[in-house]
């Protein structure tokens, strides 16, 4: 059996919530998507799950210095700490937003969260999701941008926090826009790539700035199509991307291919 297989196969597994086997009192079977090991760690019911991260995150409602604990239960699983992944990932990103939306109405910030890790569940499967799931993924930037526009007519300033995520937001614009890979797609992307490092550099984020500017680098090399930039462009870029953010990032990865096509027709 895959270590990692989303639900469970062994009949000898048991929630490690509840301690039953088999599916729930819904018939939904017991799930496991994160980097848990072994024949039966890790594995736990949806609805469970649910539970418990609803009541962790009640405990950390107060401000917006307990945000990332308000997040934590539906992002990180607790007995491994590391992310859910794919359909899981996804799951429980919905079932946050419905709490976020259901119990905290007036307070956008929580639901801008959870907004925000729906969409990075969705991108992290962006080559496997169904049409109906991309136009899904792509209309998340959307509602952000309306949350953030009625933020700032109710309070004329937003904090922090809120400004953190306008910038992932006009960031997630920019890079559905580049993945189109049109010419007036890349002209979009660079427009948002460039509100994404203007944001970044007034709340002083470095790496931010950074990540902004090598995309919006990427978006003009492909912009300047025939893929006709120079040799010497591609491999700045690619050093570029390698010292932020390590030759393993998509990023990293991407602009390698364009230096390697780049070196090909030199």
């Amino acid at each position: 059996m895959n270590a990692c297989a989303p639900r469970c196969q062994n009949n000898d597994a048991a929630c490690w919530m509840c301690f039953g086997e088999g599916p729930d009192e819904s018939g939904q079977p017991l799930r496991r998507d994160c980097s848990c090991r072994g024949p039966s760690a890790g594995f736990v019911h949806v609805s469970c799950l649910v539970e418990y991260a609803e009541s962790k995150s009640r405990q950390h409602d107060d401000n917006d210095s307990d945000l990332n604990e308000f997040v934590s239960p539906w992002r990180f699983c607790p007995t491994c700490c590391q992310p859910y992944e794919n359909e899981l990932a996804t799951e429980l990103a919905t079932r946050f937003e419905t709490f976020a939306e259901n119990e905290y109405p007036n307070d956008p910030l929580k639901h801008l969260e959870a907004l925000y890790l729906k969409l990075q569940s969705l991108r992290r499967r962006r080559r496997s999701l169904r049409p109906r799931q991309m136009e899904e993924a792509k209309s998340i930037p959307n509602k952000m941008l309306s949350v953030l526009k009625d933020m700032k007519t109710s309070n004329h300033s937003l904090s922090l926090r809120a400004r953190e995520a306008e910038a992932r937001t006009y960031n997630s614009l920019g890079l559905f826009a580049f993945e189109e890979g049109t010419k007036q797609s890349l002209e979009k992307a660079m427009e948002h790539f460039e509100t994404f490092r203007d944001i970044s550099e007034s709340i002083g984020s470095t790496l931010g700035v950074t990540y902004a500017e090598t995309n919006l680098a990427l978006a003009k090399s492909n912009y300047k199509k025939d893929n006709n930039a120079s040799t010497e462009e591609c491999q700045e870029l690619y050093k570029r991307c390698v010292d932020a953010f390590g030759k393993g990032n998509p990023h990293s990865i991407q602009t390698g291919v364009n230096l390697a096509v780049s070196l090909q027709k030199a």
